[in-house]
C-alpha cells in the first residue's frame, strides 16, 4: 500500500532499520490493530507534497521527531482550552484514549484521522476537525487498509482531499 501511496504523489521514506513504540505509548494505545501496527513498521515519514498533510510515524508516537506539531497537538489543545473544567477534560480524555491520530492536516482548518479503539467501533476510521476535535469525529471507513484504498484512489470524499 506505500508504494500506492507514492504513486498519488505521497513523499514517502521507508524504515531503514526497526523502531518499536514507547512502553508509555503501548500503556496507552494498547490494542492498535494489527495492519496499522504492519504500516507503522514500514515507513519513518509519509506526508503531501505541501508537507501540510502527514501520517504519524513511530518517531512521532515516540517524541522523536522534528515535526512542530505533535501527534497529540489536538488533544493538548483542547485541554488548553477548557482548562479548569474538568470534567470537560476528562470527556477529552476519554475520547482520545479511544482514538488514536494516525494522520494530521493543518492546511486551512486542522483535521485529523483516527482509529477508533473502542469495543464498540474497533478499527473504525473516524475525521475530524478544528475547533471541536472531539466532537467533530465522523465515521469515515470500516478499516485502516480501507482508508488506504480510498487514499490511493481517485475517491471523491471531501473529508479526504487535505489528505491527498
Amino acid at each position: 500500500m506505500i508504494e500506492a501511496l507514492r504513486n498519488r504523489g505521497f513523499i514517502v521514506q521507508e524504515r531503514t532499520k526497526a523502531n518499536k513504540l514507547s512502553s508509555a505509548f503501548l500503556q496507552r494505545y494498547n490494542n492498535l490493530p494489527t495492519d496499522y501496527m504492519r504500516f507503522l513498521n514500514e515507513f519513518q515519514l509519509i506526508t503531501n507534497k505541501d508537507d501540510n498533510a502527514w501520517f504519524n510515524s513511530i518517531e512521532d508516537f515516540n517524541g522523536a521527531s522534528d515535526s512542530e506539531i505533535r501527534w497529540n497537538e489536538f488533544e493538548i489543545m483542547s485541554l488548553e482550552t477548557l482548562e479548569g473544567d474538568e470534567e470537560a477534560c476528562n470527556e477529552i480524555r476519554n475520547f482520545w484514549n479511544t482514538h488514536i491520530p494516525i494522520a494530521m492536516a493543518v492546511e486551512g482548518e486542522y483535521q485529523y484521522l483516527c482509529i477508533d479503539l473502542s469495543l464498540e467501533n474497533y478499527g473504525k476510521i473516524y475525521y475530524g476537525l478544528e475547533p471541536e476535535f472531539e466532537d467533530s469525529a465522523d465515521f469515515l471507513c470500516n478499516s485502516f487498509n480501507q482508508l488506504l484504498e480510498l487514499l490511493s484512489s481517485d475517491c471523491e470524499d471531501s473529508r479526504l482531499k487535505s489528505f491527498k
